[in-house]
């Protein structure tokens, strides 16, 4: 099977890879227009956008593609998106994303950028990023929110995949995710996860995301915080008590702000207590 990026195959992208530091593999630049359309100023490489795909959450609904295997060391990939006033977008990951192995330390980039103009309402729902053995990735996330604009933003990392000789394998994340409101930073977040000689590759993981196998991050913007905070809870236990094993974290960054994070040893059940959350908090409104 052929997989294909800028009308490149993907040994080509490796050779690539290893001649470079760093080269830009695709670029998706998206602009929902106020009319109801959408304007594609960029569009080429790995990240592509699909045909309005129907309604949902009352939201339309577009598919985020990611063509090809995965993402490799020393590429970039850029993906812009801004929605102009009024617009209520559902921009849904297609796949997981698959982090290939690295040699010479070399990473992998993701640049995601979000803006969102007066009244408009954006929910971004990804698919797990999977780390493969001895893989680095570099994702930066950037929100930029008018005062009225709403906004649910999830993320979902997958442990990396286990390889049998553990003290072989090391995997680098470091993700950096801000969110903006009238160009004023309101939040600010990091995962870092660096090799350590003390620990194998396995436990310097769980240092940092304990024992979970999956935790995801669920940020909900423009929508009154102690409502939102009770939806989550009520949402949690029903994923609980459905027999899944999951923990979850809420706090409030501000008034119409807030933050959940969610651990579990399945993607599946953080998939869950997402989507069943954001049907009941986008049906009640603000």
């Amino acid at each position: 099977m052929s997989y294909w990026t800028k009308g490149i195959p993907v040994n080509t992208r490796k050779e690539e890879a290893d001649k470079k530091d760093s080269y830009l593999a695709s670029v998706l630049e998206a602009n929902f227009g106020a009319s109801g359309g959408v304007q594609l100023a960029h569009q080429s490489g790995q990240f592509r956008l699909s045909k309005n795909c129907g309604i949902k959450f009352n939201h339309v609904k577009y598919y985020l593609v990611e063509i090809g295997p995965g993402i490799f060391p020393s590429e970039e990939h850029r993906i812009h998106v801004t929605l102009s006033d009024s617009r209520s977008i559902v921009l849904h990951a297609q796949s997981a994303t698959k982090v290939m192995p690295t040699r010479d330390g070399k990473s992998a980039k993701v640049d995601l950028k979000i803006v969102a103009m007066d009244n408009s309402s954006l929910i971004y729902i990804c698919e797990p990023i999977i780390m493969l053995p001895n893989s680095s990735l570099e994702f930066s996330t950037d929100l930029h929110l008018a005062k009225d604009a709403r906004l649910i933003f999830t993320d979902i990392i997958g442990q990396p995949f286990p390889q049998i000789d553990d003290t072989l394998v090391y995997n680098r994340l470091n993700t950096q995710f801000r969110i903006f409101v009238e160009n004023k930073l309101l939040y600010a977040d990091s995962i870092v996860v660096e090799p350590n000689p003390i620990y194998t590759a396995a436990q310097s993981w769980q240092h940092v995301f304990s024992n979970a196998l999956c935790t995801g991050t669920l940020y909900i913007g423009g929508y009154r915080a102690s409502k939102v905070e009770e939806i989550l809870r009520n949402q949690a236990k029903s994923v609980r008590d459905a027999g899944s094993s999951i923990e979850v974290s809420i706090s409030s960054i501000s008034p119409k702000l807030v933050l959940g994070r969610v651990c579990s040893i399945t993607s599946d059940s953080v998939k869950q207590l997402f989507e069943s959350s954001i049907e009941i908090i986008t049906s009640q409104g603000k």
